[in-house]
């Protein structure tokens, strides 16, 4: 991390895994996590999913706007983790898969995944291990400009678990959405729970395993 020292305040180009390339001035940075400004947004990009970065030529990058929200708090040590508990109940956009970020809020952050709120999808749990990154709103902005209202006791009749896993296992002989199901084969029924697979059963009773790890969002039906 310590090569990023020495572009803080600079313009640099990060690539992500899937080729993926952002742009933008490095702000801050922490352990596990990198913050840009690309002249609109800040961008909060988990470490894991950087490639590379390099010093960027462009110069014609705006400055900070004043309007524009930050999740890092003074005098606290930035870590991926720390960001997600400052977004909480803060409207950001967030990237995890496709080619479509997910709008609304994180309700909560637990061991290995966060409970998130989409007007949209409703309440989502996404694995730590594959949010690319995050956007917080400017302040005065709401997702699809619905009322503050709309947001309040948004809440899920599951109590939480501590891992993923185990909260899966409160899904057993559910309908559940998998990857905000783009592909047909990720909706169906949560039948089993293995060690390291799901057993989803599909159309025509057809029976299909997914490999836990490969997982990024999980939605109710």
């Amino acid at each position: 991390m310590n090569s990023l020292s020495t572009l803080l305040g600079k313009p640099i180009t990060v690539e992500l895994s899937g080729k993926i390339i952002h742009t933008g001035i490095l702000n801050d940075y922490g352990r596990d996590i990198i913050i840009l400004y690309n002249g609109q947004q800040f961008l909060y990009i988990p470490m894991v999913h950087v490639q590379s970065f390099q010093l960027s030529q462009r110069n014609d990058i705006q400055t900070v706007g004043s309007d524009e929200k930050t999740l890092e708090q003074t005098n606290s040590q930035i870590s991926y983790r720390s960001i997600l508990n400052n977004a909480r109940e803060v409207f950001v956009e967030v990237y995890v898969t496709g080619t479509q970020s997910i709008h609304g809020y994180i309700k909560n952050v637990l061991s290995d995944y966060i409970v998130f709120y989409s007007p949209i999808y409703k309440t989502m749990y996404i694995s730590l291990q594959h949010l690319k990154w995050l956007i917080p709103y400017p302040t005065d902005k709401i997702p699809y400009s619905l009322d503050q209202g709309f947001f309040t006791n948004k809440q899920s009749d599951l109590t939480l678990s501590r891992t993923l896993k185990e909260q899966l296992k409160k899904l057993e002989g559910k309908m559940i959405v998998l990857d905000m199901g783009k592909e047909e084969n990720k909706v169906g029924l949560l039948n089993k729970l293995g060690d390291h697979t799901l057993e989803l059963i599909i159309p025509y009773e057809k029976k299909l395993y997914w490999n836990l790890q490969h997982l990024k969002i999980i939605s109710l039906s």
